[in-house]
């Protein structure tokens, strides 16, 4: 072969090699975000092409600084972020192959007299990133209403999410909707600061509502609903109603009234109000439902020359917080917030060195401005700064070392910041062990927990054993271990349990406990935990609390050899009453005749307590 027809060779084989795709093979993924922006480029900042939801396939053409090139079902192209994705098995049907190299033999190309320089095939240019899309102004619209589609989803301080958070807002409640920033929405809280959301995880909800003046008028059929605003409250006068035509009930939170009522056939209807301290009101043809920001207390009177009910509120008086202290030392720090009555709270992290604890219901009335700020330079918490953000709300703001631990304890007329330095040390930490049943019960006799079948082994006396060897264990390493009870013939409630770890400001409170069936072929460990989101004081501990039954149940399965049961979530006393840490650890069946007999054994009742304990290693090692 010629040396030109050589080089014509070359050519085309490179111009092939150019034009094949920078992989081998297109790899499917799914979409594990729920709902996922499709991107014209690697970066949050490139616009959004669209959108795809949990459980959806796309393929990943090539990967770019922690982002995947994807292909969606119809043919659009656009990047979403690795973290989004799970890559699924390679399917063989994707597999790009490559396109043919020419024959060995080409088709002769006539040869001029001269031998010309063969001309260069041009290389095609990558195509760049799209640029960055600029900033999105803000623009005002008129209200309306959302409801929120996600089931935890942050308000942030900006449109943006790497903004504060300022709180947080569950699936399904109502919020209005006052500007615009791209696909961010300004929102209006019911205590009165504007946050933004993300707007694709809201959808438009029901018509909102503006009063005139002092007055806001509601025609429901036939009747209307006149609202009132007052300097110290609200009224309500529903007109065209018989004496004994209606009642008034309201709901264990006293947020909502419910107006039973014959409303005459008319059509369900839900109004933002979103003023006067009025959330929303919901009209169904049997009944009037109005949700308030706030508790409230009520009054109402029938005037039956008007045919009309008259139905005055008045907001619950918020609690006087008259105590802020700081007591430091190097390793603990406790902050004690006193009032007059029980306070709630939520809190919200900003970073790892910063805590917020809102207080609602509640007002700042110290004794001396000193305490609205205090800070130390040692220990666990750094600085607490008290402010008023609402006209009802107080928040601190809690400044901590890098590494330390702050749990809130809840108390009678008081709330408790504790603060500690996360070592990864048992030394120093105070463990609160409960050897299930063994107390005086109903009728003065111990209570024996579960009995076995075979060997009639008493739940009370294998927990017990099991965890004194798990306290001597704890106090070599130098922890501080509190029991619950040492022996039998101690009156104690479930209550008294927990209240134990609560007032010795615990670290962690494990319960030990064996399992029982009907059963008989039942076996197996299992460790229990208990953080709802309807008791936010425990739901502000969930992932501290799995993580601690997580790391028990791994290593007791690991030391015992028992069938891993799991870890689950019951409403077990001990664990709602806790405000600490806590776990209530079942070791395996008393009702499986194996089972029984390994209990009946020292060694087995050993390897239980150094599953507990290398558990708990493991916990503080990672908090």
């Amino acid at each position: 072969m010629s040396s030109f027809k050589k080089s014509i060779f070359i050519s085309l084989l490179m111009w092939m090699l150019i034009l094949l795709p920078n992989y081998a093979f297109a790899q499917d993924a799914e979409i594990t975000g729920s709902i996922v922006n499709v991107r014209g480029g690697p970066s949050t900042q490139n616009t959004v092409i669209t959108k795809v939801v949990k459980g959806q396939n796309v393929s990943i053409i090539s990967e770019q600084n922690g982002w995947c090139n994807v292909k969606l079902s119809n043919n659009t192209v656009g990047w979403i972020s690795q973290d989004l994705l799970k890559k699924l098995a390679v399917n063989n049907t994707n597999i790009q192959k490559p396109l043919p190299v020419p024959d060995a033999k080409p088709v002769p190309v006539p040869v001029p007299a001269s031998k010309p320089v063969p001309t260069p095939i041009p290389v095609p240019k990558p195509v760049p990133n799209p640029a960055p899309t600029p900033a999105k102004t803000i623009v005002n619209v008129a209200p309306y209403a959302v409801s929120v589609t996600g089931s935890i989803v942050n308000i942030r301080q900006s449109s943006d999410t790497n903004s504060a958070i300022l709180t947080s807002v569950k699936l399904g409640e109502n919020l209005t909707v006052y500007g615009k920033q791209g696909e961010w929405l300004n929102v209006k809280l019911s205590d009165g600061r504007s946050g933004w959301i993300a707007g694709w995880l809201t959808k438009e909800a029901h018509s909102v509502v503006t009063p005139t003046g002092n007055t806001l008028r509601l025609p429901i059929g036939n009747r209307n609903l006149v609202l009132t605003n007052l300097d110290n409250g609200l009224k309500i006068n529903l007109s065209g109603v018989n004496e004994n035509d209606y009642t008034l009930s309201t709901t264990t939170n006293q947020t909502d009234l419910i107006i039973k009522v014959n409303n005459n056939g008319v059509k369900s209807a839900k109004k933002s109000i979103n003023t006067w301290g009025v959330k929303d009101i919901s009209i169904e043809p049997s009944y009037i439902y109005l949700s308030f920001d706030k508790p409230f207390t009520f009054t109402d009177s029938y005037v039956r020359s008007q045919l009309e009910a008259n139905i005055t509120f008045a907001k619950v008086q918020a609690q006087g917080i008259n105590k802020i202290k700081l007591n430091a030392s190097n390793e603990k720090s406790i902050v004690q917030i006193s009032a007059k009555g029980n306070l709630e709270y939520t809190t919200s992290n900003v970073g790892t060195s910063k805590l917020y604890v809102d207080i609602p219901k509640a007002e700042l009335k110290l004794s001396s401005a000193n305490e609205l700020e205090q800070a130390v330079n040692y220990g666990p918490i750094r600085k607490v700064l008290a402010k008023q953000i609402s006209s009802d709300i107080v928040r601190l703001e809690v400044d901590l070392a890098s590494g330390a631990i702050c749990n809130v304890i809840e108390n009678d007329g008081y709330l408790i910041l504790a603060g500690r330095l996360g070592n990864g040390s048992l030394k120093g930490k105070t463990i609160v062990l409960d050897p299930g049943h063994g107390t005086i019960g109903t009728g003065g006799f111990s209570d024996p927990g579960a009995v076995g079948r075979d060997l009639k082994l008493r739940e009370k006396d294998v927990v017990l054993g099991i965890s004194l060897k798990l306290r001597d264990s704890l106090v070599k390493e130098g922890a501080n271990v509190i029991m619950t009870r040492t022996s039998d013939g101690k009156y104690l409630s479930l209550e008294g349990r927990a209240a134990i770890a609560n007032k010795s400001n615990a670290d962690v409170f494990v319960s030990v406990h064996a399992n029982s069936s009907t059963n008989r072929a039942a076996n197996g460990s299992s460790v229990y935990m208990y953080a709802p989101y309807s008791k936010p004081n425990l739901y502000n501990q969930r992932n501290i609390r799995k993580e601690l039954a997580t790391d028990i149940q791994n290593e007791i399965v690991k030391s015992a050899g028992r069938k891993n049961l799991g870890v689950k979530e019951a409403n077990f006393s001990v664990l709602r009453n806790t405000q600490v840490p806590s776990v209530l650890v079942e070791t395996a069946f008393l009702s499986n005749p194996e089972e029984e007999k390994l209990f009946n054994t020292d060694g087995f009742l050993q390897k239980m307590a150094d599953g507990i304990f290398n558990g708990l290693k493991t916990f503080f090692k990672n908090n």
